[in-house]
């Protein structure tokens, strides 16, 4: 209680359990031998080892409530916990006028606050008033009564959703509250924090997982201020609209699927990246739809549009292809061309094939043809086979990687390294491994026949097989 760090180092000569050893040897051992040594380090401040005052041990209920302004977290905590213990409801006034005191220190006010809490005494006013105080610790811990108090009143909610333009730790407590709940006035405040924290990902995070059933409204307005947001950030923010379309996608929400979509396609919204992330998102969160919407992916709901979206069914093709013409682009950047590569598969065929005709041509970034051949998945098969050699190294690794994912693309790259148009040494030692143990008979039997055989996955075999190498003869000068 004096301010300083006490640290136990204990001794013992054994350190052993004597259940550990055999009953013989373990009766022949002293087992508390040492215990008259040992230390006990106390450790304080190089600049400060005194403590500011010597602690005098609290003899009153009110001398309790003076401890909660010590200046040593310990001792205030010891105050609260004693306090909370003997629960004296006649000590609620001596807490209340802590708290409200204009000279009180704020870590003063929380233990106050908490102290009322953990008495039941603490009001809803005494709430609102901590969430509208000065002090930004003051207010968090308030906005942590206030959200996790299932009986307080609406004004108190009310206060605490004001405070969403507050520092972030009291922030993270207004988005976590507006989870809670879905009145007009939580998805504005969740609404506001997502666009003033747009760039961070653990805000992006918070975000997600309060917005369920509002990721529509935090999609329109994170696109209201999508001019503000720097290239630097197009990334970040890209992923994060993605995600919330996903969430808009795999809730299923007619209102809401069209809602985002006028939003995605309206006259403000001029950069395409946005519109892209989210139409990506969208496309990804369909299929996991598991309620009565049949429309399961993108493709699928352009072409059977929702009632609600028949004015912007247009304006969502019109975006696919600029999309598709942005992934050709060649004065684009590769991040645009990257990020517009994601809708691949759900353009047309006829898109699709003549996007990625260009895309795996020579010449054309790395990065890019593995986006194409990733977002296009089994559509674009055929063609990395035909161009399988004017592919850079690390994108026939992604193309390996694709191929080797389904038997029926197994069957057919094993087919072509039979016939020597692929060479067998793109495939390394654990792909061939599983390709001998593959259980079917034919890509198993295939395979045998292209690498000769079981490949030993065990290299201390394969050094002993060849160690009779070492006692060879010399055969005239070569050595």
């Amino acid at each position: 209680m004096d301010g300083a760090l006490y640290l136990a180092d204990m001794y013992r000569m054994w350190v052993e359990h004597p259940k550990f050893l055999p009953p013989e040897i373990a009766a022949q051992i002293d087992w508390r031998a040492g215990e008259d040594k040992g230390r006990i380090w106390r450790i304080v401040p190089e600049r400060n080892p005194k403590p500011g005052h010597e602690f005098v041990a609290p003899k009153t209920t009110n001398d309790l409530v003076a401890m909660l302004s010590d200046t040593n977290g310990q001792r205030r905590i010891t105050a609260q916990r004693r306090l909370v213990e003997d629960a004296d409801p006649k000590i609620a006034r001596e807490l209340s006028a802590l708290l409200s005191a204009n000279d009180s220190p704020s870590r003063a006010k929380v233990h106050a606050l908490w102290t009322l809490h953990g008495l039941h005494k603490l009001s809803d006013q005494q709430v609102t008033a901590a969430l509208n105080g000065k002090s930004v610790d003051v207010r968090r811990q308030a906005a942590v009564i206030a959200r996790t108090d299932a009986d307080r009143s609406e004004a108190v909610m009310r206060a605490l959703l004001h405070r969403h333009d507050d520092e972030a730790i009291v922030q993270h407590q207004v988005v976590l509250a507006c989870g809670q709940q879905t009145s007009d006035e939580s998805v504005a405040a969740l609404v506001a924090i997502a666009k003033a924290r747009a760039t961070s990902p653990w805000f992006q995070q918070i975000v997600l997982t309060s917005s369920r059933d509002c990721s529509g409204a935090v999609i329109a307005g994170l696109l209201s201020e999508v001019a503000s947001f720097t290239a630097k950030d197009r990334t970040t923010v890209g992923t994060f609209l993605a995600d919330l379309a996903a969430v808009v996608g795999a809730r299923g929400d007619a209102d809401e699927i069209s809602a985002t979509l006028k939003a995605t396609t309206g006259d403000s919204v001029r950069d395409l990246w946005a519109p892209t992330a989210i139409l990506t998102g969208l496309a990804k969160g369909l299929p996991r739809h598991r309620g009565d919407l049949k429309q399961k992916n993108l493709a699928a709901l352009l072409k059977d549009p929702l009632p609600q979206m028949q004015n912007v069914t247009a304006s969502v093709q019109k975006l696919l292809k600029e999309s598709a013409n942005c992934t050709v682009d060649a004065t684009r950047s590769t991040e645009d061309r990257v990020a517009a590569v994601a809708l691949l598969s759900s353009q047309a065929p006829q898109t699709l094939t003549a996007s990625l005709e260009k895309i795996l041509s020579p010449g054309q970034p790395a990065a890019l043809q593995q986006a194409a051949i990733q977002a296009a998945g089994l559509n674009a098969v055929d063609l990395v086979l035909a161009r399988w050699n004017q592919l850079p190294p690390p994108v026939r690794s992604q193309a390996l990687t694709l191929m080797l994912a389904r038997p029926a693309t197994t069957q057919q790259l094993l087919d072509l390294m039979a016939a020597g148009t692929i060479t067998p040494s793109v495939v390394d030692i654990d792909q061939r491994v599983r390709l001998l143990q593959h259980r079917d008979e034919n890509i198993k039997k295939l395979a045998g026949q292209i690498f000769g055989g079981v490949v030993s996955a065990n290299r201390k075999a394969v050094a002993d097989e060849y160690q009779t190498a070492l006692t060879l003869a010399v055969c005239g000068n070569d050595a």
